[in-house]
């Protein structure tokens, strides 16, 4: 509580003594502390709602705090201190809260303010009520007490004809219209407002004369001699005889010109964004549900999301002076490219990304004309505070049908898409794509769901034979992951296992196919002895990198009982280029210890052949060549040359050849013939379970050598 006491403590030496209250500074102070509370209250609620900030500011004026300076006081310490001064938990909606609390206090206060100046206006139409019901018994003191209020009322009273023409008008009145009583006799009020308030105004007049309502309150513009408006609430109210039938009206004027004006920076302030002067994410996200809450069947509609690319060098390095220059003037740009555009919105969404909403746009090629204009303007230098600077942009178009879609998922897509662009390339637009998000959005699904995977036990592994070309014995079996997807079924390891890297979780997942493979291996070496074949298993870049690998391998061996030539590790090419000096000494300790370290992949991205002849390895993998062409009456002599060179270069470094992906018989003869070493694919077994791979190294199943 002692934060929620210095805020009420400032608030106090803001406002005390600019009103006339019957409060002390100590109760005042305890006052505004439970105000403050309530603030924070609803700052920090979920769901967040700004309506208790309303009724602070009603409780406000109903404690008399209704000086000049309390409301732009209040909401200067609410907008400035309140965050800083109140300890609150980190939340990035908070700073956005903080600007809800403050519309909801100037409304509320408002709001507040007007019913109490009804109510003062009430008290002064009783007044003179009372003072014409008495004129029978005290006709002269009742005029005298009604033409003091008439004359010394801070309000403008005007007395009408039943026909709404003035006949009288107080001081108020006159210095509010800035007319002498001789200009406003005779006029009407809908004559003294603006034009386009007229037509409203003659309504509640015409509901007026025909007894539909005996009041009428509006908040309306009047237009002053000089042309300059002032803003006004109006009250109008049908004043009975004695007898009860109509004798005049009676109106009061106040002037809410400073309090509206107050109300209307606020709500820009709301609204649009102070640096760029553009529309802010609350406004554009508005009219988005605006446009399509009312979208046609054949509707349309545009939006392009752009960001700044590398921003942060330029708001690091020259300064957020620059920065902000950077920003004020990219906004003026954007605006400008698309002002033609009929119903355009560009739209400061906050960092460096900006929006622009073209809500009558009328094909795919319209919208990335105007995309493309918008990135050359960004792309014009620009000259700010002694710097001449070019910066670029990246943008995310979505052009689709209007009808039918909800805002949150037009921008989730606009995002995407920007995503796409930035990381395609800087500098360039990209157009939303549906098979390119359904596929990201399954990526980001299977990103969720990994971990949660691993512990409700839908991973499991299938083995492959490993075949010696010259006798058909099986030399090993390759460990192949598999995730049994509850939605999307069935998913070999190409699908996740890079997913799975990115995201950090490869480490543990491939300590685990570690764990099962030898363990499986072990099972099959006590029970076949010398015909147990060596265990596969793959290793990712991020799992070289992984200092407690030499440790996991040694311990698992241990554990299993499996002898380390019975584990082979296979690594893509691509992980252990010449600066990969550690990944290599991990192979090297492996290799040490008698586990058998595979190239996988070789030929993918060819190396130097000098760098692979001082890897620690035992046999190399090639990678997905051609096979259809190989073999057979239809071979492909070119095809032939390419897997013979990369078997002739595998033997040059003295090294066996597994070639995967062996369909049939002509295949694997023509690469016996070659002089590769081994096979592997559905010719020689498919991928199948433990017991599938014991029927194969157990005889039961025909040997296709």
């Amino acid at each position: 509580m002692a934060d929620h006491a210095a805020f009420a403590s400032a608030w106090t030496a803001q406002v005390y003594g600019t009103s006339f209250v019957s409060l002390s500074r100590p109760e005042t102070e305890r006052f505004l502390l439970g105000l403050t509370g309530r603030l924070v209250a609803a700052l920090t609620t979920d769901p967040f709602s700004a309506v208790p900030a309303a009724q602070v500011a009603e409780d406000l004026v109903a404690a008399h705090y209704t000086g000049p300076t309390v409301l732009d006081r209040t909401l200067r310490l609410v907008g400035d201190h309140l965050l800083s001064t109140v300890d609150l938990p980190a939340n990035g909606e908070l700073p956005s809260r903080v600007v809800a609390l403050m519309a909801a206090l100037a409304a509320g206060y408002a709001d507040a303010l007007r019913e109490r100046t009804f109510d003062e206006q009430e008290t002064i139409k009783r007044a003179v009520l009372r003072a014409r019901d008495d004129a029978e018994s005290a006709l002269r003191a009742s005029d005298a007490r009604f033409r003091a209020m008439f004359s010394v009322s801070p309000i403008g009273i005007a007395i009408t004809g039943l026909d709404g023409r003035i006949v009288e008008a107080n001081g108020a009145l006159q210095e509010i219209l800035c007319s002498s009583v001789s200009a406003l006799s005779g006029c009407t009020l809908v004559e003294l407002v603006h034009p386009d308030d007229a037509a409203a105004l003659t309504r509640c007049e015409a509901e007026l004369d025909t007894g539909e309502v005996e009041l009428y309150r509006t908040e309306k513009r009047f237009l002053l001699p000089d042309g300059d408006l002032v803003w006004a609430y109006v009250s109008v109210a049908l004043i009975h005889d004695s007898r009860g039938a109509p004798a005049y009206r009676m109106a009061m004027v106040e002037d809410i010109s400073q309090r509206h004006l107050l109300y209307e920076q606020l709500r820009r302030q709301t609204l649009h964004d102070q640096l760029t002067g553009l529309p802010n994410r609350a406004r554009f996200t508005a009219a988005v549900d605006g446009l399509l809450g009312q979208a046609g069947p054949h509707a349309r509609v545009v939006l392009c999301l752009f960001d700044l690319d590398g921003f942060r060098v330029v708001n690091g390095g020259l300064g957020p002076v620059v920065g902000d220059e950077v920003l004020k003037e990219v906004g003026a740009r954007i605006r400008e490219s698309v002002a033609a555009e009929p119903g355009a919105l560009a739209a400061y969404l906050g960092g460096d990304r900006f929006a622009v909403l073209l809500p009558r746009c009328g094909s795919v090629q319209a919208a990335v004309a105007a995309t493309e204009r918008v990135l050359a303007a960004i792309g014009e230098p620009i000259q700010v505070v002694g710097h001449r600077l070019t910066v670029s942009a990246s943008a995310g178009v979505v052009e689709r049908a209007a009808q039918g879609v909800r805002t949150p998922d037009l921008l989730r897509d606009a995002d995407i898409t920007l995503h796409w662009a930035k990381t395609d390339g800087r500098g360039q637009w990209t157009l939303f794509d549906t098979d390119r998000a359904k596929r990201e959005r399954i990526r980001y699904e299977m990103a969720t769901t990994i971990a949660l995977a691993m512990d409700n036990e839908e991973f499991y592994l299938e083995y492959q034979p490993v075949v010696r070309l010259r006798d058909g014995l099986v030399r090993g079996v390759e460990a192949l992951l598999r995730w049994d997807h509850p939605e999307l079924g069935v998913l070999v390891q190409d699908d996740f296992c890079e997913l799975a890297e990115d995201i950090g979780l490869i480490v543990r997942l491939g300590k685990w196919v570690l764990r099962l493979a030898c363990a499986q291996a072990a099972t099959w070496s006590a029970e076949l002895g010398a015909r147990a074949p060596a265990v596969s298993v793959n290793l990712c870049p991020r799992q070289l990198r992984d200092a407690d690998l030499v440790r996991d391998v040694q311990t698992i061996l241990r554990e299993t009982g499996l002898a380390p030539e019975r584990l082979w590790l296979e690594v893509p090419e691509s992980a252990v280029p010449v600066e990969a000096t550690e990944a290599i000494e991990t192979l090297t300790i492996l290799a040490e210890m008698g586990v058998e370290i595979l190239l996988d992949r070789f030929g993918k991205d060819p190396a130097d052949p000098a760098h692979l002849r001082n890897l620690p390895l035992h046999a190399v993998k090639v990678y997905r060549v051609p096979l259809a062409g190989l073999g057979g009456t239809g071979a492909d002599p070119a095809r032939e040359r390419m897997v013979s060179d990369l078997i002739a270069l595998a033997h040059v470094l003295e090294l066996p050849v597994i070639v995967e992906h062996v369909a049939d018989a002509d295949q694997a003869q023509r690469l016996t013939e070659m002089g590769c070493d081994a096979g592997q694919g559905p010719y020689f077994g498919v991928a199948g379970t433990p017991e599938d791979a014991r029927a194969l190294l157990s005889g039961h199943s025909a040997s296709r050598g």
